[in-house]
C-alpha cells in the first residue's frame, strides 16, 4: 500500500472519531438538561416522608420517655420526704397517759388498695404548725381524703391537734387543729406494727390500748399520669416502746 493511500485511511478514522464524540456530546447534553419526571419527585417525596416520620417517632418516644422518667423521679423523692417526715414524727411519739397511750392505727381493704389511718402524741422538735413551738405536745395523725377530681385518687393529709388533752380530737373542729395536704394521686396507704413477735394490722384496741408498737411499717401507693402505681415503704422503729407498758421499769 503506498504511503497516500495510508494517509488517506488515517484521514478517514480520524473524521470518523469525530462525527461519534459529537454525536455522544449532544446525546449526553440533551439527557443532563431534561429535567427530573414527575414519577421520580414522587418517589423522592415518599422516601423523604417516611424518613423524616421515622425521626419523628424516635424523637417523639425520647421526650416521652424522658418526661416519664422525671416524673417518677419527682414522684419517689416527694414520697421519701413524706415516709421521712413521718418517720420523725413516729420517732417522738411517746405514751399520753398510763391506762391509754393514744397511739392508734388500722388499715382498711373495701378497695383494691389498703386505706390506713394513723393517730399518736409526739414531742414536736421543730414547731408542726404556725401556732406551734419546738417542743410541742401534739397529737400527729396521717390519713386520706378522698380527690374529687380522679375517682379511686386520694390526698395524704397530716394532723395536727395542738390539744392532745382533747378526749376526741376528730371532733374537734377549733383552732387547735389543723391540716396539711402533703401529697395527691394517692391509691392507697397502709400501716402494720410490730409487738416484738409479729406484725398487727390494728393498734390501739384492748391488749395494746396501754403501750406502743415496737416497729411501724407505713406504705404508699402512689400513682402517675400514665396509671402506673408505684410502691414506697419503709419501717420506723420507736425508741420509747422498749420499755415496755406505760409506767413499767
Amino acid at each position: 500500500m503506498s504511503l497516500k493511500s495510508q494517509v488517506s485511511s488515517l484521514k478517514s478514522q480520524v473524521l470518523g472519531l469525530r462525527l461519534k464524540n459529537s454525536a455522544f456530546c449532544i446525546l449526553h447534553s440533551a439527557f443532563c438538561s431534561r429535567g427530573f419526571t414527575l414519577l421520580e419527585v414522587l418517589v423522592a417525596s415518599a422516601i423523604l416522608s417516611l424518613v423524616l416520620a421515622a425521626l419523628y417517632s424516635v424523637f417523639s418516644h425520647t421526650l416521652a420517655s424522658k418526661r416519664l422518667a422525671e416524673e417518677r423521679a419527682d414522684r419517689s423523692r416527694s414520697a421519701r420526704i413524706v415516709l421521712l417526715r413521718m418517720g420523725e414524727d413516729l420517732q417522738a411519739s411517746l405514751p399520753f397517759t398510763r391506762g391509754n397511750s393514744r397511739f392508734s392505727g388500722k388499715t382498711r381493704r373495701a378497695n383494691a388498695f389498703p386505706e390506713g389511718e394513723l393517730s399518736f402524741v409526739s414531742f414536736a422538735h421543730t414547731p408542726v404548725s404556725s401556732a406551734g413551738r419546738e417542743s410541742d405536745l401534739n397529737e400527729v395523725g396521717y390519713a386520706l381524703l378522698s380527690d374529687p377530681e380522679l375517682v379511686g385518687s386520694y390526698h395524704l393529709v397530716r394532723r395536727v391537734n395542738l390539744d392532745p388533752g382533747v378526749a376526741d380530737p376528730a371532733a374537734d373542729r377549733g383552732p387547735n387543729r389543723e391540716e396539711y395536704p402533703l401529697l395527691s394521686r394517692i391509691r392507697g396507704l397502709r400501716f402494720r406494727f410490730f409487738d416484738g413477735r409479729a406484725w398487727r394490722e390494728e393498734w390501739g384496741q384492748d391488749d395494746t390500748r396501754d403501750k406502743l408498737p415496737r416497729a411501724v411499717e407505713a406504705t404508699l401507693y402512689m400513682q402517675n399520669s400514665q396509671e402506673e402505681v408505684a410502691e414506697f415503704s419503709t419501717v420506723i422503729d420507736l425508741p420509747l416502746a422498749t420499755a415496755g407498758r406505760v409506767g413499767g421499769s
